[in-house]
């Protein structure tokens, strides 16, 4: 891989990766100030009171949100860290082939002695280098707001490690499904809106799934029943099992999506810059 790439690659991002990586910092903070402005006991009042839908849409049993290492967990399932992800895996992805020719620039990129591939790998490596410090950020924000803020309960941050594992993996896939995309397109725009369409409709699947019991049969046609970092937390003991459950069907597919763009891109006739 040339390092003049990767540096361009890096260069090209580094704002929205500087942005995903302060934003998810300072909302894990601030969810842990959140978590100590409500003590245990009211917390589980307010839990009682959300309607029995809204209770199924819970990656973990509801009693493990009473725990503190479940409440806190919860944090990797909100709608932020789930967006900021996205977009920096979907941003990176649609930019390694589409982006570039929508600018008018991989021409002139690969008219330097430099393969197709070298291209390709180098923007996988600064988008995978992405997603492990955006992840990192968010267990970084619960390690500073619990040793900032006091909790009514004691918790140590390293059980949160492996919800890092997952949301990394989650990542991962997102970028190199993106990236397969993007290698067999023209436009950036294009590929943004059919990943993200995709990536709606099975948000969509996902919400049917498990709201509407009789639906419940389309809940594994989602890959957003295998981003559940919460779980990794609560069930301790089967970190392990999750970990090739979830985390390696995330990575298996996120590599496939990486060698059938690398098929595609090394095959196909790129179109003359409008």
């Amino acid at each position: 891989m040339n390092a003049t790439l990767l540096k361009k690659s890096l260069i090209e991002a580094r704002w929205l990766l500087l942005g995903s990586v302060a934003l998810v910092f300072a909302f894990e903070w601030l969810y842990i100030w959140l978590v100590s402005q409500i003590p245990m006991k009211q917390f589980a009042v307010i839990v009682g009171a959300l309607p029995k839908p809204v209770l199924s849409l819970s990656p973990i049993p509801v009693a493990q949100w009473l725990t503190i290492e479940g409440r806190i967990a919860m944090s990797f399932n909100e709608p932020i860290i789930l967006l900021v992800l996205a977009a920096w895996s979907i941003g990176r992805g649609s930019d390694a082939v589409s982006g570039e020719l929508s600018r008018g620039t991989l021409e002139m990129v690969l008219a330097q002695p430099v393969s197709r591939t070298a291209v390709l790998a180098a923007n996988a490596v600064v988008t995978i280098l992405g997603c492990v410090a955006i992840a990192a950020a968010a267990w970084l924000g619960l390690a500073v707001g619990m040793a900032l803020i006091a909790l009514d309960t004691d918790v140590t941050v390293a059980v949160f490690l492996p919800a890092v594992g997952n949301t990394m993996a989650f990542g991962f896939f997102l970028a190199g499904a993106t990236t397969a995309v993007s290698a067999a397109d023209r436009y950036r725009w294009r590929t943004i809106g059919i990943v993200c369409g995709v990536f709606l409709v099975q948000k969509i699947i996902e919400i049917v799934s498990l709201m509407v019991e009789r639906f419940a049969w389309l809940k594994p046609y989602t890959f957003f029943s295998l981003f559940k970092a919460p779980m990794f937390v609560t069930e301790p003991d089967k970190v392990s099992t999750l970990f090739w459950q979830f985390n390696g069907i995330l990575i298996g597919l996120g590599l496939a999506g990486y060698v059938l763009a690398a098929v595609i891109f090394s095959r196909r006739d790129l179109p003359a810059p409008l």
